[in-house]
């Protein structure tokens, strides 16, 4: 960044010979006099940049530090454009060529999104470009408090949202929606019923009348505590069950996958044609629209044009390579595809189970058959079986 502040308002190259360098560059500090990109360049000669403004003060400086200077080449726009001060034309095709650059600095060309999980980048894109916000808007012309409430009317799943602006790039910052867990208030009565079907393991009560034991056998949507309980002091009454319930689950699955599968095998054959945008205008390139080879792999590459300091322009120049391939057929290794197989039985069981089941025992099996293999998981868990169910 320094290099294009010294570009822009010039500075001078210069050799300065003295018996005593350190001494001349201690005089020059001392009276103000910036120096950089100093380099020696032999016993007592050094070569250094400086402000224009600098150089004049100079001579006495030299004098004083027995020294001498001999300038090498002045550097910089105010020098460029006092080269061409008699070319009109060159320098109204400058001033021309940097207001439109300024001017186009001044529009969006460029959106990225960050912080979507949830919710597709197209959609948040898509609904922006409908309140204003898109490719070519203008960068000042929109409240960014009103785009927030509006996108959120828009998007429920949004919880906030900002546009950031740096030059022609957008940075759409988004946080989502943490959805609320489905949760029956305390002072609503409910009874406890098993989720799935298992062995009741243990069953530890707080709230309402148990009505199965360990050792017992349940069914999903049995009902395990119920909400409705015989007080001798208030009667019959309704309360909200809580209890933490432990049951012994079992589990079988089984997973196929073939052996025998296609692939591709590169012919060495491939290639690339290319198209430019301007603005919402594509002008292609080549002749044929449609995809070259009848197999291929297609890797399309966007080069936006950009200009110092990383403005970027409604300029896109794209490429498309195409690299053919043909389809073989090719046996799968047998200790891959388990390896797979069992990979995904294993996440199902997990999946299944939740975070606070565990596995007490699990046994795969293996059947090879004609050009497949079958696979399958049979397992025993522990694992909490209670959900809350409101009394009807």
């Amino acid at each position: 960044m320094l290099g294009i502040v010294n570009y822009i308002r010039g500075y001078i190259r210069v050799e300065l010979t003295s018996d005593f360098p350190e001494r001349f560059i201690n005089i020059c500090a001392h009276n103000g006099v910036g120096l950089w990109d100093v380099e020696r360049v032999g016993a007592v000669t050094l070569r250094a940049s400086m402000r224009r403004s600098d150089f004049k003060k100079m001579p006495p400086f030299a004098s004083r530090g027995v020294g001498r200077i001999r300038l090498l080449g002045k550097h910089g726009l105010p020098f460029l454009l006092w080269r061409f001060r008699k070319r009109y034309a060159l320098l109204a095709g400058l001033l021309i060529t940097v207001s439109s650059l300024y001017a186009l600095s001044q529009f969006i060309w460029e959106i990225d999104v960050a912080g979507s999980e949830r919710i597709p980048q197209e959609t948040i894109l898509k609904e922006l470009a409908d309140i204003g916000v898109g490719i070519g808007s203008y960068r000042h012309g929109f409240d960014m408090v009103d785009v927030q409430n509006r996108m959120i009317l828009r998007i429920p799943e949004l919880e906030w949202l900002a546009v950031n602006t740096t030059g022609s790039h957008a940075l759409v910052e988004v946080r989502e929606r943490t959805p609320k867990p489905e949760i029956v208030p305390q002072d609503v009565p409910c009874n406890i019923v098993a989720a799935k079907p298992g062995l009741i393991h243990s069953i530890d009560t707080l709230a309402g009348s148990p009505q199965v034991t360990a050792g017992q056998t349940v069914e999903a949507g049995d009902l395990q505590v119920s909400g409705i309980i015989d007080s001798e002091m208030a009667g019959m009454m309704s309360v909200h069950a809580l209890a933490d319930v432990k049951a012994r689950t079992w589990y079988e699955y089984t997973a196929v996958m073939s052996l025998r599968a296609s692939g591709k095998a590169y012919t060495g054959r491939s290639a690339t044609r290319y198209s430019l945008t301007l603005g919402g205008l594509r002008f292609n390139f080549y002749k044929n629209s449609s995809q070259i080879y009848a197999g291929c792999d297609k890797i399309t590459k966007h080069t936006m044009l950009r200009v110092p300091p990383g403005i970027a322009l409604p300029v896109v120049w794209t490429s498309e390579t195409f690299t053919e391939y043909e389809r073989t057929a090719y046996s799968q290794d047998v200790s891959g595809a388990r390896g797979h197989l069992y990979g995904v039985l294993d996440a199902m069981l997990k999946d299944a189970i939740g975070g606070g089941g565990q596995i007490v025992s699990a046994d795969f099996t293996e059947t090879p058959g004609d050009g497949t293999l079958v696979c399958g998981l049979t397992a025993e868990c522990l694992e909490p079986i209670a959900v809350t169910a409101p009394i009807p």
